[in-house]
């Protein structure tokens, strides 16, 4: 793949973030040239790379034809981890479909049930004892998702990690997003901590009614427009830097995505972005709060060519996710009272009935725990999951 060159960045405390690049070519084989405006994937880095990248791939009851299509869409050297948050029934077939794909194409596939009760009976013993519910089963949100596939990777000895949404009917999406990472991985090599976050062509309208707003009134606007006038606000000039802010597409070195703490739910990677701003560039005179340190984290964001063609998404849900990330910035340190009265007009102009967003629930980093004695111990006793590696 090859991706255009941020053409600039800004410097927020610890942390650089760099413009929106487009993608110029999906695939760059046969490109030769010194040019320094480019970023790609040489050829005898790419097997190098793809072999220390896991993709953590969350789904919920996809027919099987999509299903085995966003498989077959990811690097045969990279590994396919399906977190799954299907019915017990469903789950069953996914873990057939997996050693299907691994008889006729020999690449290894994993599937994991966030509600498998092995996985909720490790938890108890950790500081992630608090993903459960009353009942003792694992909330079932992208987040926790995440936070099983972290795990996985880093029992795997991988260094890199991509994270995507699988609610998606096209395959040629993943494959786009996966070579995306890549290309950032391989051109920032040399730096520890790299977050790729990638900002979808299309997205679905919020309706009420049946009847589409405009498109200034999508969940993905309104959520880059209140970032970047909080960022404003602090910088005391006008910024739209941030074009990514509710992205669930991203990819990070397996260093940083460790050291991250972890919001449930439907918007983990807003409550990374939030994190980051508040930890790392407020907070800059107190670094030793900032995870990364004097290190510093590099944030690309990436434009996709191909659409995110997602199933139908009802009203209600898009509304409560819009709740859900706003929600986020709501009760975050670096929202002021003129942020927060932004937001509840915004979601009182779409209906929400709540006096507040609700609070998001906020995990710790999975540096905290040893994944190795994690999921040795999960591996061995669950009777459900799927890891042949």
């Amino acid at each position: 793949m090859l991706v255009q060159s941020p053409v600039d960045f800004v410097d927020y405390g610890y942390i650089r973030i760099y413009s929106l690049s487009k993608i110029l070519e999906i695939d760059d084989r046969g490109f030769f040239s010194e040019r320094n405006n480019v970023m790609g994937v040489d050829y005898d880095v790419t097997t190098e790379f793809m072999r220390k990248t896991a993709y953590i791939v969350v789904e919920k009851n996809l027919d099987f034809h999509t299903l085995w299509g966003l498989v077959a869409a990811f690097p045969h050297f990279t590994q396919v981890i399906i977190i799954s948050l299907s019915s017990k029934d469903r789950l069953y077939d996914e873990r057939r479909l997996a050693r299907l794909i691994m008889a006729r194409t020999g690449r290894y596939v994993a599937v994991v049930s966030v509600y498998d009760p092995t996985w909720g009976e490790v938890l108890r013993k950790t500081p992630f004892k608090v993903l459960l519910t009353d009942d003792g089963t694992v909330r079932p949100g992208i987040g926790e998702a995440y936070i099983l596939g972290t795990l996985i990777t880093n029992w795997m000895s991988n260094s890199y990690i991509g994270y995507i949404d699988g609610n998606n009917i096209l395959p040629g999406t993943a494959y786009e997003y996966a070579m995306a990472f890549l290309s950032i991985f391989n051109t920032m090599k040399t730096f520890n901590h790299i977050m790729v976050r990638i900002k979808r062509s299309t997205r679905g309208w919020l309706a009420i009614n049946h009847k589409p707003l405009r498109k200034v009134a999508k969940v993905s606007q309104i959520i880059n427009d209140l970032v970047n006038a909080m960022i404003s606000k602090y910088t005391g000039e006008y910024t739209d830097f941030i074009q990514t802010a509710d992205t669930i597409d991203m990819g990070m070195t397996l260093e940083m995505a460790e050291k991250l703490p972890w919001a449930g739910g439907r918007c983990p990677g807003l409550y990374h972005l939030i994190y980051i701003l508040d930890k790392c560039w407020l907070e800059k005179k107190r670094w030793v709060r900032c995870p990364f340190g004097w290190l510093r984290a590099y944030i690309t964001q990436i434009e996709a060519i191909t659409p995110h063609a997602l199933y139908e998404v009802s009203d209600k849900e898009l509304l409560a996710r819009l709740a859900e990330c706003l929600g986020i910035i709501y009760h975050s340190r670096i929202a002021d009272d003129e942020i927060k009265d932004k937001i509840l007009k915004i979601l009182k102009k779409y209906g929400y009935q709540e006096d507040e967003p609700p609070k998001p629930i906020v995990y710790p980093p999975t540096i905290t725990v040893d994944p190795i004695e994690i999921m040795d111990e999960f591996e061995e006793k669950s009777e459900e999951c799927y890891m042949p590696f």
